[in-house]
């Protein structure tokens, strides 16, 4: 049985270039620019 605090995978990039998509709520667009730092989580 796997527990809450078990890991089940570990993602491993392929490349040392990153990037991700993401859906930006349109009222939200505003605070954006190019450069801005962010922070995942997943």
């Amino acid at each position: 049985m796997v527990k809450a605090t078990d890991p089940v995978m570990v993602l491993v990039p392929d490349s040392e270039f990153r990037s991700v998509e993401i859906l930006i709520n349109g009222n939200d667009i505003p605070l954006l620019s190019e450069g801005t730092e962010s922070q995942t989580a997943v």
